[in-house]
């Protein structure tokens, strides 16, 4: 096996654990853990190694704790007369226990994902392509589930629609694993079967070029990020395939309100530039968001009457050092622009998915 498939087999039984029961759940994250620790050079493998690792000893305590005989020693005296029948009780005990976690374990990996299979098709039968498509993104690649979402998606991914892809930490706390990623459809390009997508809420919070100085959309260190790290971490290979490339216009955004352009760029993941949002966001209030909870603890700063957050833009601002933010108060646009390397400002991913 590839060091991609290792890992991609690890990510899916580490999904699987977020809906199994404990022992299946244990066995699941010990399998994980094994091959990520077999590829810890590997992205972020090492430290989803212990991540799994310490997620399946909490499960082992949580069973010894219910099923005291799970694996506390049995202690008989060596000449006891007892000791055959407390063998056979033993054994007994623990092939009903082992036939009973048996059965835990096809229910949450066989039978459950038969059952949800079937109900997302019925859902799809009946027409209800939101609540079918976020079933077969739960199903990952069981079946033709990965199809069959995609022409959900098709049908419910209506500009000003909400829709599910992709899923990454939003509720700060890793231990229930990722959540599904919310996005707002800005607009369809029919021709090209494609739906431009915009995250319903900030979903980190980085600095626009953290090396600092002067820097255009195309070098900083935001736009490198959105296209390797955050692409690896929200999506599987087989969603990644399916968001296209992009020939971006870029521009700078100078005192006297005229913009010159800068060197065009092809990206999957990108910042709307300062056209795109007062084209697609015309009215303030439509641009107002809250973040997500990561995000906040990442440092996204809250405007503390509102509850919003500012977010950033690919538009550099007069100052080649800045670019510009919608802010947090009423969403208006800064034109001047903040300093690159700001460490509270919220990063809201756009992308083009493919919808045929």
């Amino acid at each position: 096996m590839t060091t991609e498939s290792i890992y991609n087999s690890a990510y899916q039984d580490e999904l699987l654990a977020q809906n199994a029961r404990d022992y299946a759940a244990m066995f699941l994250l010990k399998r994980a853990a094994t091959q990520y620790s077999s590829i810890s050079d590997y992205k972020d493998a090492a430290e989803r190694s212990t991540h799994c690792s310490e997620r399946a000893a909490k499960l082992s305590e949580k069973l010894s704790a219910k099923y005291p005989f799970y694996n506390a020693p049995i202690t008989v005296p060596k000449h006891s007369p007892l000791m055959s029948h407390a063998k056979r009780l033993i054994c007994a005990v623990l092939c009903i226990s082992v036939i009973i976690l048996g059965v835990c374990f096809l229910t949450n990996t066989v039978i459950t994902p038969i059952v949800e299979y079937n109900e997302a098709l019925e859902l799809n039968s009946t027409e209800n392509y939101e609540k079918a498509g976020s079933m077969f993104i739960r199903l990952g690649d069981y079946r033709n589930a990965s199809d069959m979402r995609i022409k959900c998606q098709d049908k419910s991914w209506v500009k000003g629609n909400t829709v599910l892809f992709g899923a990454y930490e939003q509720d700060n706390n890793k231990m229930n694993g990722k959540e599904p990623i919310e996005w707002i459809v800005l607009d369809r390009d029919d021709e090209k079967g494609a739906a431009l997508l915009i995250s319903k809420y900030p979903l980190d919070c980085l600095e626009f070029n953290s090396t600092g100085g002067e820097v255009t959309w195309e070098d900083c260190t935001l736009r490198h990020w959105l296209n390797d790290d955050f692409i690896s971490e929200a999506f599987s290979s087989s969603e990644s395939e399916l968001i296209e490339v992009r020939e971006l216009q870029n521009t700078n955004f100078e005192l006297e309100n005229s913009e010159c352009a800068t060197p065009t760029t092809n990206d999957k993941v990108f910042l709307l530039s300062l056209h795109e949002v007062l084209h697609y966001f015309p009215e303030n209030t439509d641009r107002h968001v809250a973040a997500t909870e990561y995000a906040k603890a990442r440092g996204a700063l809250v405007n503390k009457e509102n509850g919003k957050t500012w977010w950033w833009l690919r538009t550099t601002g007069s100052n080649g050092c800045c670019a510009l933010i919608v802010g947090s108060v009423d969403a208006q646009i800064d034109y001047r622009g903040f300093d690159g390397r700001c460490t509270s400002t919220a990063v809201r991913p756009a992308l083009w998915v493919k919808t045929n």
